[in-house]
């Protein structure tokens, strides 16, 4: 939602975005409320789901408006209350990942009940433990997941309502606009969850406000005059599928909601979609750089936006190649939406990690474990106050007050002010590697060995200990030809620039042959828990025709 260069007028509203913006009862709860009362024109086409949704009608179609949107998420509140569910009530949603994720959240959320999105591709036994963890009433399901709970012994514990793929009606019940729940700011309207990249996954808390507080200050920016098309990369269960849907509800643009999230078929869709803004997740950038995408498959493209983890200039680079500006927002699930933005342009990639500034909403902090405050360009731990944060984790207050330091919620990364007083995102704090030298930062490390490496496709650094006991950085690297790469010469490469950046050498190398070899969690990030435990021997035992 940034400003792009004006084509042609576009028609007015019935609010202005100030009207909008600053309206008391929007909120995560009442998005097409809200959506509808701003639209010009609801009944021109808004919604194309990759995946088909079963309508009102009993039809299973892709294409809807934003009246037929309406219409059809009212058909399933009416479902939901004819099944028992009303307010307060958790309702697990566990399917394969698609709007229909985001559907489910707007008909719960409008007659007052909470949906728990679980990620299509999280191991069903860890699911259920997520549907029982929130105390869900019931659970919205499709075959192949019902069969997955069945095969991990979780489905009998579980009050399923629906079995969405085998769903022929809805019915004809429709909720009544003025039977919509009027939410107080900060009550609940969705439980998510996070990565897993760190251990169990947490269920995490959306409210009513905090789910728009930062699209109240993007919705006062300057629009394009003409209507944008979004294609949303990011997974429909994860917050950010709720969040960028909610924009473009918000604001007039068409949005085209993917369920394959590879950097293929991302390539793919903005080729026949022609979208001017794709919102993803770094590791479908990583996988679309990858691809070398010639620059007329991606000329529709203005915009990039990347939210979660920061992306690593390497694979920004081909992306901004043709004018198009990349913008990268660091965030989280707790976070609730992207805290800083830096743009890339083509003649600006870095590969130092900046992360840019915080956004108008954002209070930042740079703390040492005692909870003072660092010093400028000194290594910390990232605070944040904002009105986007979670509340808290459901049924786990232990873990969230652990996450708190000094009146400061804690995200869980390391970084550094710079002196003109942008931040960079140094790493993860779990993935900090404890070297006898000092901390090796992982994630600064890849930068520096992805800016520095020709051939590179990814790579990822994790800590292993040596015979001594002492932690040294081991590099996983993913060139675009495994089977020509020469492991001796990239370790020559790798050890030659990260000493010229000055940061500590490595341990040990490996070159992934197979991609499978990177263990990836359910929205894409790099189980780094997990590849250390693949990599524990890593320089005790050495991989035979490898450097050490």
């Amino acid at each position: 939602m940034t400003q792009p260069t004006a084509t042609a007028e576009a028609p007015t509203p019935a609010l202005t975005r100030e009207e909008l913006a600053r309206a008391a009862a929007l909120g995560g709860g009442s998005l097409l409320e809200h959506a509808l009362a701003a639209s010009a024109e609801p009944d021109a086409p808004f919604l194309h789901s990759e995946h088909p949704l079963l309508d009102p009608a009993g039809e299973r179609r892709h294409d809807f408006t934003l009246t037929g949107l309406d219409d059809l998420a009212r058909t399933w509140s009416a479902w939901y209350l004819a099944h028992g569910i009303g307010p307060r009530d958790r309702v697990a949603v566990y399917l394969k990942d698609s709007f229909e994720d985001v559907l489910h959240f707007l008909a719960l959320s409008q007659i007052g009940a909470i949906p728990v999105l679980v990620n299509g591709r999280l191991p069903a036994a860890v699911a259920a433990g997520l549907y029982e963890r929130t105390g869900a009433s019931g659970l919205v399901t499709d075959a192949a997941h019902r069969e997955a709970l069945r095969a991990a012994g979780a489905l009998e514990a579980l009050r399923v309502l629906a079995v969405s793929d085998e769903l022929t009606s809805l019915g004809a019940g429709r909720l009544d606009p003025a039977g919509r729940f009027r939410h107080a700011p900060d009550d609940p309207v969705l439980i998510s969850h996070s990565s897993g990249t760190t251990g169990i996954p947490k269920a995490v808390v959306w409210t009513h406000e905090g789910a728009v507080a930062a699209l109240r200050e993007l919705l006062l920016l300057p629009q394009p005059a003409e209507r944008e098309v979004l294609l949303s990369a990011v997974p429909q269960s994860h917050q950010a599928g709720a969040s960028f849907a909610a924009g473009a509800l918000l604001t007039g643009a068409r949005l085209i909601a993917l369920a394959d999230r590879s950097g293929a078929h991302v390539a793919a869709a903005i080729t026949e979609h022609r979208p001017h803004t794709v919102v993803a997740f770094a590791q479908t950038y990583a996988e679309l750089a990858a691809l070398g995408p010639d620059d007329d498959v991606l000329s529709s493209v203005r915009r990039w936006f990347n939210t979660g983890d920061s992306a690593h200039g390497r694979h920004i680079a081909p992306l901004v190649r043709a004018g198009a500006e990349f913008i990268d927002g660091l965030g989280s699930s707790e976070l609730g939406f992207a805290q800083f933005g830096h743009v890339t342009t083509a003649g600006t990639v870095r590969h130092d990690r900046c992360i840019g500034r915080p956004h108008p909403w954002a209070r930042i902090a740079v703390l040492r474990e005692d909870g003072t405050p660092a010093a400028r360009g000194e290594a910390g731990l990232l605070g944040v106050k904002s009105p986007t944060l979670t509340p808290g984790y459901w049924n786990d207050q232990d873990r969230y007050y652990r996450s708190r330091l000094g009146g400061w919620f804690l995200s869980g990364d390391v970084v550094r002010e710079g002196e003109d007083g942008t931040y960079f995102h140094l790493d993860r704090a779990v993935d900090v590697i404890h070297t006898p030298e000092g901390p090796a930062y992982s994630l600064l490390m890849e930068e520096t060995l992805l800016g520095a490496l020709p051939g590179l496709d990814d790579c990822a650094v994790v800590g292993a200990r040596d015979a001594s006991g002492a932690e040294r950085p081991v590099a996983v690297l993913r060139p675009a030809d495994p089977a020509g790469a020469d492991a001796g010469q990239l370790r020559a490469a790798a050890d030659k620039a990260l000493a010229g950046a000055g940061l500590p050498a490595l341990g040990a190398l490996h070159v992934a042959r197979d991609a499978d070899e990177v263990p990836l969690g359910p929205s894409g990030k790099v189980l780094k828990r997990q590849l250390r435990r693949q990599l524990a021997d890593a320089l005790t035992t050495p991989t035979p025709g490898e450097p050490s």
